[in-house]
């Protein structure tokens, strides 16, 4: 095993332990971002050790050679992040706390969009046009006003489950609409986005105690693995003499064919392709360092619509930038771009890191604040599901989802939804 890829597994194990130790909660900054980290930034290199026949997402023209060197990045990247988080995100206890009041119109106004948002759906659908085609060669053309609107529905929702405590027929109900959405469109972001939510908002303020944590598990392996077995036992027992034969025979399916499946599933959201593609574009010379103008960029369209920005500021963002350079000829394939990637082309392999460290501010500043008022929560708990998706999307896309919560917090506050309350 690479020597990086064991100094990873070592430090994710090391970091949970004093995240653990420092938070007193297994659900904390560190165990969400290791968790989130992995699929996205390193489960490929993992996966890799165990079959080498397996392939990233990206163009066939993009090579292995540097697959190490980016893992090392990431690993670099964990260790600033970590560090950032241990010393600085601490529980601050505050005398005053806001709060938002009338937030049952967020789930009357999550129903009402969803209704135009299925309107606008079949007033464009086109059966004759295959998945991913016709995509948005640069910043400006993909601009969509009608679709940023109907997307006000999916943070409506969340808005709504992090400020209340949703019925189960309510949340039922929601599940279900986005199932049919994900199920019409064949996308699965706003899907996501809402599941997830309602994992962390029940998540993260339990106390989960390790040896029930570590026994449900373990039942839940061996309940899998049982619930495997049975038709694989069956299917061979019809070719297969022999109690012992029939199970060496199905032992040697499941090693066989379930290490693939579960090599196949960690690496459903790994981005490591396009991590890769971008470093080989900025080590052959073809890719000019950004020095930041991406993420200010994704800064400035939280205020400025894309096309009062002009040419120059509009193509800063970093997934059309990389795209101008990697793959400038094909509309249908978006190559979804990534956290780590969008380091790379701002500050090249050797200070990625400080990316890192910004993300680790943030969240620092987030989690100290987040008993603040409702504002500071939903923006706390709203990072762990923009991040889970957000790793496969450039900063400009992660700032439009915070720029819904703040014009939400502004038509609450413009309403007069909004009151403070004293908190000792």
């Amino acid at each position: 095993m690479n020597s990086i890829l064991i100094a990873m597994i070592i430090s994710v194990l090391f970091q949970n332990l004093l995240g653990y130790l420092k938070f007193k909660k297994i659900i904390n900054p560190i165990f969400l971002f290791s968790i989130i980290h992995f699929f996205h930034n390193w489960s490929f290199s993992f996966s890799r050790h165990f079959n080498e026949l397996q392939l990233w997402n990206a163009n066939l023209s993009v090579e292995y050679w540097s697959m190490y060197d980016v893992l090392f990045i990431n690993f670099v990247g964990s260790w600033v992040f970590f560090f950032i988080i241990i010393l600085l995100a601490k529980t601050k206890k505050y005398r005053h706390n806001t709060s938002f009041t009338e937030t049952k119109k967020l789930l009357n106004g999550y129903y009402i969009l969803s209704f135009f948002s299925l309107i606008n759906f079949y007033s464009n659908y086109d059966p004759t046009l295959a998945y991913g085609a016709n995509q948005a060669s640069d910043a400006i053309s993909a601009f969509n006003p009608l679709s940023q609107v109907i997307f006000f529905r999916v943070i409506m929702c969340i808005t709504y489950i992090f400020l209340n405590k949703p019925s189960k027929k309510t949340i039922l109900k929601i599940i279900l609409i986005e199932l049919f959405f994900s199920a019409i469109n064949f996308k699965r972001k706003d899907l996501i986005l809402i599941v997830s939510s309602l994992l962390i908002k029940n998540l993260i303020n339990k106390k989960i105690k390790i040896l029930p944590t570590f026994r449900y598990s373990l039942f839940a392996f061996f309940g899998t693995f049982f619930v495997t077995l049975i038709p694989i036992y069956r299917s061979v027992n019809n070719y297969v003499d022999g109690f012992f034969n029939v199970f060496n025979e199905v032992i040697y399916v499941i090693s066989d064919y379930g290490s693939q499946i579960f090599l196949y599933i960690i690496n459903l959201t790994n981005s490591e392709g396009v991590q890769n593609w971008t470093y080989q574009l900025v080590h052959d010379g073809e890719m000019t360092l950004l020095y930041g103008k991406s993420y200010l960029q994704g800064v400035i369209n939280m205020f400025i619509l894309r096309p009062f920005q002009g040419s120059t500021i509009a193509n800063w963002q970093g997934a059309y930038y990389f795209k101008s350079l990697a793959d400038p000829d094909n509309p249908s394939q978006g190559w979804d771009f990534t956290f780590t990637a969008e380091a790379i082309q701002n500050f090249g392999p050797r200070f990625s890191f400080i990316s890192y460290g910004i993300l680790g501010l943030f969240i620092a500043n987030l989690y100290s604040k987040r008993n603040k008022g409702d504002l500071y929560k939903i923006l706390y708990l709203f990072t762990w599901p923009v991040l889970i998706i957000g790793f496969r999307m450039d900063s400009t896309s992660v700032f439009r989802l915070y720029s819904y919560i703040l014009l939400l917090y502004l038509y609450f506050y413009l309403s007069k939804n909004i009151k403070k309350m004293d908190t000792y």
